[in-house]
């Protein structure tokens, strides 16, 4: 019988580690935005136009997406192929996240800065995503 709680925590914590991401993302576009109108206060109404607006919202979901999509179609086979062959440590993962990070982005947009730019997303997304699932906690089946 196929244990499926594995793959629910996988998910789980796929989800978990691209809203952190995101979230993280998205309070830096609004840093940004605040950080240039300081000291101005005429521009106190874009500001806060801005913060509420949908466009911060479009910044969390682009950045939730393009980092989730990865994380289920490169890590979560790379972290079964992994657990199958006893390496379920953080830093065999880790490094496997930056080489993630950097091959989806490299895919996608052949771009080396961006490259650099999506494996240190890969770094963060899935070292949030390994503390949340703890791959290394897992008992191993012991065969009769």
């Amino acid at each position: 019988m196929f244990d499926r709680w594995p793959l629910i925590k996988s998910l789980c914590a796929c989800i978990i580690g691209a809203g952190v991401l995101a979230l993280f993302f998205s309070m830096i576009s609004i840093i940004s935005v605040l950080i240039d109108g300081i000291g101005k206060p005429e521009k106190l109404g874009s500001i806060l136009t801005y913060s509420s607006s949908l466009s911060v919202f479009f910044a969390f979901t682009y950045f939730f997406v393009c980092t989730l999509l990865p994380m289920i179609f490169i890590g979560l086979p790379v972290q079964a192929l992994l657990q199958k062959c006893q390496q379920t440590g953080y830093w065999v993962h880790a490094i496997c996240s930056v080489v993630g990070g950097a091959l989806a982005s490299l895919f996608l947009f052949p771009s080396l800065p961006l490259a650099g730019f999506c494996a240190a997303i890969g770094l963060t997304a899935g070292s949030v995503a390994w503390v949340i699932r703890r791959p290394d906690k897992d008992v191993p089946k012991v065969l009769p």
